[in-house]
């Protein structure tokens, strides 16, 4: 993926169906400078059979389909943590197929630190999808279906402390193919404030085993409290840690104060 070598690790999990039995396999023996690896069975009996299809990561087997998770890690090092790829085989040897492309965000701007980044957009971006084989012969994926406008965001999570972009820093998000013909990125910093741009072009084009990158920096990121949140930061608890709240929490009768039932919530 762009010169990128795969690198695998002995934490690092497959899951093999033959249509009917499945099992989960784990890295063992890892040769060739970590780019190949031998699996043994580690939960389930051996599948055996002529046709093989192997998901990874393991837990994102999903009855057949593959599951995209809704909140990805940041990799400090630039990498990609578990990017879903997709094997069928007849024999116990096989090469995999990388099932997304990558949209990379580079940040640059002096005394901010990134909580996370959402990105919006008018296609399923985490759910069940089903692989299906493109024109090429590769295995992409496709939304099973939409039943959730929550599946058309996808996060990533760069922890409490957050990530400095005082130098220009890579911020990775694997997404499934497609023609995106809106999407809205959300950069939250760890005061809880926000910057939030929507890419003008008509459309945003994600192919497999590609990346897109988008650079912003300095004066192209203003940060400021979110829309709709009442003004100001609150402190929650003794160890100082402050959020925003959004308007639908509370209520004001001199002073706010909480609602009884919360079940629309906003943390920075």
């Amino acid at each position: 993926l762009d010169g990128v070598a795969l690198k695998w690790n002995e934490e690092d999990a497959i899951l093999v169906s033959n249509g009917t039995t499945t099992a989960i396999y784990t890295a063992t023996a890892i040769t060739r400078d970590s780019t190949c690896a031998t699996f043994a069975c580690g939960e389930g009996q051996d599948v055996i059979g002529e046709n093989y299809c192997v998901y990874y990561p393991a837990t994102a087997y999903d009855n057949g389909n593959f599951s995209l998770p809704a909140v990805q890690v940041y990799d400090a090092e630039g990498g990609m943590e578990e990017f879903p790829m997709y094997a069928y085989t007849e024999s116990h040897a096989f090469q995999f197929d990388n099932l997304c492309g990558i949209f990379r965000l580079q940040l640059k701007k002096q005394d901010v630190s990134i909580r996370s980044i959402s990105i919006t957009t008018d296609m399923a971006v985490n759910g069940s999808f089903a692989v299906n084989t493109n024109s090429s012969g590769k295995h992409q994926l496709s939304a099973v279906a939409i039943n959730e406008e929550g599946q058309k965001t996808v996060t990533l999570n760069c922890g409490e402390d957050g990530v400095s972009i005082n130098s220009l820093t890579d911020f990775n998000i694997y997404l499934p193919t497609g023609e995106y013909g809106t999407f809205t990125i959300t950069i939250t910093s760890t005061d809880g404030r926000q910057c939030v741009k929507s890419l003008s072009d008509n459309t945003l084009a994600i192919n497999r085993n590609e990346r897109v990158t988008l650079i912003r920096q300095d004066e192209q990121l203003q940060f400021a409290p979110p829309v709709d949140f009442v003004n100001g930061l609150f402190t929650i608890d003794a160890q100082g840690t402050q959020v925003y709240f959004s308007k639908g929490n509370l209520d004001y009768n001199g002073n706010y104060q909480h609602r009884n039932r919360q079940y629309n919530y906003a943390y920075p």
